[in-house]
């Protein structure tokens, strides 16, 4: 595999052989980044990784900080085990720009605790403006992805597009909103959290949602 040389990646880690999982992630962090910068690349194929790899791939990772890139920072935060802490530790400061700033790499978790930052996240009220409207439908599309970037800047701006998030979850459509009349409002979420039926519906979604998108659907 040629990988960049810009990158300090041990020959023996380069030359392989690799499991398609492990493939995948050196040929996207350190070959051709094009579909990770643009938030194309299924991050799920992660969790493929055995235990071997994911301690290589974190080393990886780790040794490459210097270099400063986004996408490497962002790897720590995939590949190293305090990321849920760091996604309690925004929850339990109210910071919602901490919050909104893993708003999709939050259903990397893959359990029950992505359905409560969701709903942590949503708008204190049910009503949404057209602006959002707009914003939930572009960006879902990978073109559009980076206006989802500009938006998380403003951190009140999260809140609707969890609840889109958590809407598509319930319906069980990774490609579309479910028709507006269908949609369940923030004050049902809230007053939902703790069923357990619901919070088993909403993991078994999310295990879906990750399946799917690992599948490339």
């Amino acid at each position: 595999m040629r990988l960049r040389d810009s990158y300090d990646i041990p020959e023996d880690v380069s030359r392989g052989p690799h499991s398609p999982a492990f493939a995948q992630f050196l040929w996207n962090w350190f070959g051709d980044t094009t579909l990770l910068l643009r938030g194309e690349l299924d991050l799920t194929v992660l969790n493929d990784l055995t235990p071997e790899e994911l301690a290589v791939a974190r080393e990886m990772v780790s040794r490459n900080l210097k270099l400063r890139y986004t996408h490497i920072i962002e790897g720590v935060s995939a590949l190293h085990p305090v990321f849920p802490d760091c996604l309690q530790h925004a929850k339990a400061s109210g910071n919602r720009f901490l919050m909104s700033a893993h708003l999709l790499q939050v259903l990397w978790l893959d359990d029950a605790r992505a359905i409560d930052f969701l709903i942590d996240l949503l708008p204190d009220i049910d009503r949404e403006s057209l602006f959002w409207r707009i914003i939930r439908r572009l960006t879902f599309h990978p073109a559009f992805r980076w206006i989802l970037f500009l938006v998380h800047t403003n951190a009140k701006d999260a809140g609707p597009y969890a609840l889109s998030l958590l809407n598509r979850l319930e319906s069980g459509d990774v490609k579309s909103e479910p028709p507006r009349e269908m949609w369940h409002l923030p004050s049902d979420y809230r007053k939902r959290r703790n069923e357990p039926a619901f919070r088993e519906s909403m993991t078994a979604a999310i295990h879906k949602w990750n399946v799917e998108m690992k599948k490339g659907r």
